[in-house]
């Protein structure tokens, strides 16, 4: 059935599940136009008849009972509104932290030492400062003039490395400038939200540490490298203390997680930070030692070896949310190997115990003692038999190089530690499967 729509306002739609077209209005605005309901009037009464001979053929009669329950057929002159869809707004999400009554009141006493903290350094006439933001609650802080005046310059030993990085960086700020603030708190701010420092490695002042000597939660590896210089050489730095979150409480923890957590991709080995700085005080020791291990030049993965006695790297997700207890299961048999290790091999240039390979076959060792008798007997065999090891092997082991055409230097390094191996548990007495 063609239907003729008139008036431009009108439209024609189909009723659902009968096939029956009627006229409607998409703009309700117009139907107290005279036009336009005479226009509808004259088209409902034109196709009345055929209109209700479909709805007879096609629609099952609809008793008296159900009326009330079933669709509304059109039978009358008036015409059919469009129905005006209601939007549903969508709930309003809230950007405030979820923290529990414990870390409220945790936060509450660092944010207090943080204002009175802020206003301190403000007023030290030894750290220059501009004030900016709501009254002046912030400052940027003058940090080359601060060096200068004797202030230390503190990092936070829960770091990730930065190796070349550091030194382009450094070369770029001398060259063009340092276009970025780094971000700073006091020590006294870091001792309550129990974050702990140290001196930059590159630090030459050896100022006095302070409650106001400042902190760097990033921008540590351009702090290391201006350190380093001299004083006329130092390039003009700033930095401004961290912002408040949402819910008002200054949170150094959880910022520098934020920052150098999830702004930039980092490896796993990164991510031991991310759970020292979440889990503070109550964090395991072995990954603080981990940690250490690392800033010496341990390869993650023998770091991770040397506190575990595990033949693998702790994976990200264990990182990051692994039950501790579990990881560093062994962990006083595993230092105490480690210290024989260190003690017998050293930590040098040849990097025996900073790769991995040479930790893994020690740890395989142990673990096939482990089997045989247990950990506490396996670990006192262990630490007995490096602390014999013939100083001739050692200085073989550390000297070992790749053959041209022919076994790898970790190749050769296994055989002489298995060699040296059968010999002492054969002097032992020690049979094992």
């Amino acid at each position: 059935m063609e239907i003729l729509i008139k008036n431009p306002v009108a439209k024609a739609k189909e009723l659902p599940g009968n096939g029956i077209v009627v006229p409607y209005i998409d703009n309700i605005n117009n139907i107290n136009k005279e036009e336009n309901m005479n226009s509808f009037s004259e088209l409902i009464n034109e196709n009345k008849n055929e209109m209700i001979n479909q709805t007879e053929s096609n629609v099952n009669p609809i008793s008296s009972a159900d009326d009330a329950s079933k669709e509304k057929v059109l039978t009358s002159d008036e015409p059919a509104i469009k129905k005006a869809r209601i939007k549903k707004e969508p709930a309003k999400k809230e950007y405030k932290p979820d923290y529990s009554d414990e870390k409220k009141a945790e936060l509450e006493l660092v944010t207090k030492i943080a204002n009175e903290q802020i206003e301190s350094v403000k007023n030290d006439q030894s750290i220059p400062t501009y004030t900016f933001g709501a009254n002046g609650k912030n400052c940027v802080i003058d940090i080359t003039a601060a060096i200068r005046n004797g202030v230390a310059m503190l990092t936070p030993v829960v770091n990730r490395g930065h190796g070349k990085d550091a030194i382009l960086t450094g070369e770029s700020i001398r060259m063009y400038g340092a276009q970025q603030l780094a971000l700073v708190i006091t020590k006294a701010m870091a001792d309550v939200a129990e974050m702990k420092v140290e001196r930059f490695a590159n630090d030459k002042s050896n100022a006095p540490i302070k409650d106001n000597s400042l902190v760097f939660l990033n921008g540590n590896g351009r702090m290391s490298y201006i350190l380093g210089l001299e004083d006329e050489e130092r390039p003009q730095f700033y930095a401004t203390f961290i912002e408040p979150d949402a819910l008002c409480f200054y949170n150094p923890r959880k910022v520098m997680e934020v920052i150098n957590t999830e702004r930039l991709m980092w490896k796993t080995q990164d991510m031991v930070q991310k759970r020292l700085l979440e889990e503070g005080k109550k964090a395991h020791n072995g990954w603080d030692d981990i940690q250490k291990l690392i800033k010496r030049g341990y390869k993650y993965q023998a770091a991770c070896q040397a506190y575990t006695l595990d033949t693998d790297r702790i994976k990200s997700k264990a990182v990051t949310g692994g039950n501790a207890k579990e990881i560093f299961a062994y962990f006083e048999s595993a230092k105490q190997i480690h210290d024989a290790l260190v003690a017998k091999f050293g930590e040098g240039d040849d990097n025996t115990l900073k790769t991995k390979e040479f930790p893994k076959e020690i740890n395989i060792l142990w673990k096939k003692l482990l089997n045989h008798k247990g950990e506490k007997w396996a670990t006192a065999t262990v630490f007995k038999f490096i602390e014999g090891f013939k100083e001739s092997k050692v200085n073989e082991i550390r000297n070992a190089k790749s053959e041209k055409f022919g076994r790898k230097k970790d190749e050769i390094r296994k055989a002489i530690l298995n060699e040296q191996f059968n010999q002492f548990i054969g002097k032992e007495g020690i049979e094992l499967d």
